[in-house]
């Protein structure tokens, strides 16, 4: 048998007499993963469903689509076919959810309408995450709902029910699914309170948003916080959102990118210059920034530029700059791409860099006097 280029072991599954198909550990990326699953075929695929879920969990890592990861996929499920395995309950959910990461929802649809009485809350789930991650927030909605009126909910399809109609924007669908998950007496984890709490805010619900933050679990975490104080912001409650990250620093939850980005912009819709400067303290003591960069360097500038505190808004630019210098110019001859080269008749000729250029006329000659 070939070795792969990387590192692997033998896969021993249980009932087994000898080693199955070695599942390489480290399958690199893109295509060469999904050379990888089918190099595992062609030397003899495990002929049982455990082996075949290892292949599909490798391959369904690698996102994005091209020709090598569709033959690999197309591959692992004629295989399971073959064998009668598309039928076994976990290979198939595997199957559905790495068609749909390749965004093949026909191959998806087939395999999931195909058995109706196999379906679970898997492949549901599976379903309405891949109809929503491919921008079919309605279709995956729609599933949703059919759904929870006719499987039991658990709190991972919560969590994408309420995303999918937080993408719709739709209140009264949100509603709708909130009842049906309340009607199911789902026992919603952190994330899904999190999505329900999004799902509202997204919906235009802000004050119901509010309201489900409130009734969360002691459990919240900075996303938690993140998702209320940004729907305040995205309402124009301001203030609000000023007032709720005071909260947040009082009960000792730590900051991240997107609170300071949601804070820095209430502060400068609001002209709150004592707070926004307060952040940026705290960025520099609290958390060790001493210049800011990215988006929360972007946030800070147009603060201290619209707080009207000019020479603090340059002083970030600078220090910005200085974090990100430009990328050196391409050779000579040469533009980015190194694959395309200029002909020589438009190449750059030695000599004086200089022409003589003729007077340019004033402005006055141009528009006439000003009156």
């Amino acid at each position: 048998m070939a070795a792969y280029p990387f590192q692997q072991k033998p896969l021993h599954l249980p009932h087994s007499t000898k080693p199955a198909t070695p599942i390489p550990d480290r399958l690199g990326h893109g295509d060469q993963r999904a050379d990888a699953v089918s190099a595992s075929l062609r030397q003899g695929a495990p002929t049982d469903a455990r082996g075949l879920r290892a292949l599909i969990k490798a391959l369904s890592a690698s996102s994005g689509a091209t020709a090598a990861k569709e033959a690999a996929a197309a591959a692992v499920h004629a295989h399971a076919a073959k064998l009668g395995l598309d039928r076994e309950r976990t290979v198939r959910n595997g199957l559905i959810a790495l068609y749909l990461a390749r965004g093949d929802r026909a191959a998806a649809g087939a395999l999931f309408h195909g058995f109706p009485d196999g379906r679970d809350v898997v492949s549901w789930t599976a379903m309405v995450t891949g109809h929503a991650r491919l921008g079919f927030a309605d279709e995956a909605v729609a599933l949703f709902l059919e759904m929870a009126g006719g499987v039991a909910v658990d709190a991972v399809a919560a969590a994408a029910g309420f995303a999918a109609c937080a993408e719709v924007r739709d209140l009264a669908l949100a509603r709708e699914a909130h009842r049906r998950v309340a009607a199911a007496e789902v026992a919603l984890d952190v994330v899904a309170w999190n999505a329900l709490v999004d799902m509202y805010a997204k919906c235009g619900d802000v004050a119901a948003a509010h309201r489900w933050f409130r009734a969360m679990p002691a459990s919240k975490t900075v996303v938690s916080w993140n998702t209320m104080i940004s729907a305040f912001a995205r309402a124009g409650e301001h203030g609000e959102a000023l007032a709720l990250f005071r909260e947040m620093q009082r009960a000792g939850v730590r900051p991240d990118d997107a609170t300071l980005v949601a804070v820095l912009g209430a502060c400068a819709q609001l002209g709150a210059l004592d707070t926004g400067r307060w952040v940026h303290a705290y960025m520099r003591m609290r958390l060790g920034r001493r210049e800011a960069d990215g988006v929360v360097g972007n946030a800070l500038l147009d603060m201290y530029a619209k707080c009207g505190a000019v020479d603090q808004a340059v002083a970030v630019f600078d220090g910005m700059a200085r974090r990100d210098p430009p990328p050196p110019p391409p050779p000579r001859g040469e533009v980015r791409n190194p694959s395309i080269r200029l002909p020589e008749s438009i190449r750059p000729q030695k000599g004086p860099l200089f022409m003589p250029l003729r007077p340019m006329p004033s402005i006055q000659q141009l528009t006439g006097p000003l009156r």
